[in-house]
């Protein structure tokens, strides 16, 4: 009764306080109203979104796209081979071919490493006190940096970070991993940034081929992008929900550890877990965000990328500040490829959960994913002959398509951008052990798919329960994530998808004149919404004009009168019909702006309703307007993920 009476107390000393009261209404309030909104928008969704998809193959070649389609620069950086490596008995020995090449005799030299381990959080390192190198032998250490120079003087002649697959002091204990099976299979998803289906097709030639020839991979034509960028369409394939879910880590930056990632389902703690990405700069769940407080995965790449960059590296000579491209002699994206191959070997047969991301690869150039074709197809080639495969699902996905600048300006680059790239291979054991499975997904490779239904999929596999067959759930108004090895409805639509409004592409569009005054107006719309956004007292963003529309077009919907059905008047008059019927629907303006050279998509729902009712026409932006072109160090003035997109510093006029 005393603790209860305290507590009591406490609540009641809370309430005389002003302050905690006042924040506890406004906390209570502002609840409300969201939930009041969100229902709101729920009962007034456009008509768009109950359209069911018309799944049609792009064309790969389309004409426009010619002028964009050039071979990219070979990279400096094409040293296959490390200097240093690990044998099967853990221990470190030197590759004498590659330091004959480079010149290194290692009798001549002095070597040190040293152990670099991860402080606390995902932005600091340590490095441990240095020893002295007597090869072969055992580092204890899961990144570690070699120092070698020559003997009797302080030249360096090699200076480099390295990992140790063999030891891992982050890493449950192989006894607590289980052995995989057809029922319990390991899962590796392979995911490429910024790849459509088109432009795997054109750029990824000898990968693809090998995907559907030798692994007889399913391409599903009908995958479709949920958001704009990266992380609202990641965050659905890891944790099947929108990145709306998380205010408190995309406001607030909080660290990301609490998110129900799929490295954190329960049936992860017998699986072998890999989480690898490059950039850590812009990487999905750092960039303007806090990252993980404790190592997410049994292997994570970060540390070791973080540990690239600490100092300049030496072989021979020194080999200049690392780029996103090059680690010295060698290329990235295959440093990455490397890690998680040694991920696969040491944890071969026995069952494990990976998600490779690469961001440079197709991320800057339009072209630049053609210099990983090769890489990628000596890893699938590797994979099939170095590690049993028998029971493992194998994806490989982007989450959208080229987005910024060049080839993504054009009609069919802009369709592209919707329509990224997904192919699933299943091994044999499990589709022999389920049959229908097979037939599921290679219809549902026509249905319309999205990243909720990859986790939806990834999430049954792990749990043991994701290849029965099962009955067809109906098309539903709103989300269902649903299992591509299941029955998918072919009149599916965005709303039971999960895409949102401005990305949908179930509907049939009309181009229009630039020079209209409709368009014009509703141009200026958008330029006025931008303006609003980005304004704030301290004029610390120059405010937006328009500079000519490049392209428009208007979506009809079912006499459009759907869209009025929350509206204020009840008036169906054949006069008033026919009114709404000339101009309403709902519009993308793509437009051109200054200062900064910008080029936005907007989309604006539009009611003309004029004088048939002696009202004001209406018009809505739907949700923001999206930059097309690149920006730069134009937003450097603001620290917002929304502003940074839409903003033109001042102090750059």
């Amino acid at each position: 009764m005393r603790a209860d009476t305290g507590s009591h107390w406490n609540v009641c000393n809370m309430f005389r306080n002003k302050r905690n009261f006042k924040a506890f209404a406004f906390i209570l309030i502002t609840c409300v109203i969201y939930l009041c909104i969100k229902r709101m928008l729920y009962n007034t969704y456009s008509p768009v979104l109950f359209n069911s998809c018309n799944i049609t193959a792009l064309d790969p070649w389309d004409e426009s796209l010619r002028p964009f389609l050039k071979k990219p620069l070979r990279l400096p950086c094409e040293e296959k081979y490390e200097l240093f490596y690990f044998r099967s008995d853990g221990q470190l020995y030197m590759n004498t071919s590659v330091a004959d090449k480079h010149g290194l005799e290692l009798s001549t030299q002095e070597c040190w490493f040293q152990v670099i381990r991860r402080m606390d959080g995902d932005l600091l390192l340590k490095m441990l006190p240095r020893q002295q190198l007597q090869l072969p032998m055992e580092i204890r250490g899961h990144i570690f940096r070699v120092t070698c120079n020559e003997c009797g003087n302080n030249i360096t002649l090699y200076d480099m970070a390295h990992f140790n697959p063999f030891f891992n002091e982050y890493a449950k204990r192989d006894s607590k991993i289980e052995a995989e099976s057809a029922r319990k299979p390991s899962i590796i998803i392979f995911g490429l940034d910024s790849v459509s289906r088109s432009h795997a097709i054109r750029n990824l030639q000898k990968s693809y081929a090998y995907l559907r020839e030798k692994l007889q991979s399913d391409d599903l034509e009908g995958f479709r992008k949920v958001g704009e960028n990266t992380f609202p369409n990641i965050v659905p394939l890891l944790t099947g929900k929108s990145q709306s879910w998380f205010p408190h880590i995309f406001h607030l930056r909080m660290h990301t550890d609490s998110m129900p990632l799929l490295w954190n389902e329960s049936p992860a703690a017998t699986m072998a877990t890999f989480f690898a990405e490059d950039r850590p700069d812009i990487s999905t769940f750092n960039f303007m965000k806090s990252g993980f407080k404790k190592i997410p995965t049994d292997f994570y790449f970060r540390p070791y990328t973080l540990a690239m960059n600490e100092f300049e590296p030496v072989f021979g000579k020194k080999l200049g500040k690392p780029t996103w491209d090059c680690y010295g002699n060698r290329n990235h994206f295959e440093i990455e490829i490397d890690y998680l191959k040694s991920f696969l070997q040491k944890y071969n047969k026995k069952r494990k959960f990976a998600f490779f991301w690469s961001n440079q690869v197709g991320h800057e150039h339009f072209t630049s994913v053609s210099r990983g074709d090769e890489p990628f197809l000596d890893f699938l080639r590797w994979m099939v002959s170095e590690t049993d495969m028998r029971n493992t699902i194998f994806i490989v996905l982007s989450d959208h398509g080229f987005r910024l600048g060049g080839a993504s300006l054009t009609h069919i680059g802009r369709a592209e951008n919707n329509n990224p790239w997904l192919m699933i291979h299943v091994p044999e054991s499990v589709t022999k052990t389920y049959p229908k499975l097979r037939t599921h997904l290679k219809e549902n490779s026509k249905h319309l798919v999205t990243h909720y239904d990859i986790h939806q999929t990834v999430l049954d596999a792990m749990h043991g329960r994701g290849f029965e067959d099962k009955t067809l759930v109906p098309t539903k108004q709103y989300v269902v994530p649903r299992n591509v090895f299941h029955p998918i409805p072919d009149d599916r639509t965005c709303l039971d998808a999960g895409v949102d409004e401005i990305f949908c592409t179930c509907v049939d569009t009309e181009p229009l004149d630039v020079h209209s005054s409709l368009v014009q107006s509703l141009a200026n719309f958008i330029i006025k919404h931008i303006n609003k956004i980005i304004y704030n007292p301290s004029n610390t963003c120059s405010r937006i004009m328009l500079l000519n529309i490049t392209e428009a077009k208007v979506e009809y919907s079912k006499k459009d009168l759907q869209n009025l059905h929350n509206y204020v008047f009840k008036n169906s008059s054949e006069e008033f019909t026919r009114s709404l019927d000339q101009d309403t629907g709902r519009y993308t303006i793509f437009i051109n702006t200054f200062p900064g050279s910008g080029f936005f998509q907007g989309t604006v729902d539009f009611m003309s309703i004029g004088k048939a009712a002696s009202l004001e026409d209406q018009m809505t932006v739907v949700g923001e307007p999206i930059r097309l072109s690149r920006y730069g160090n134009q937003s450097h003035c603001v620290d917002d993920v929304k502003l940074k997109t839409l903003c033109y510093c001042t102090d750059l006029l």
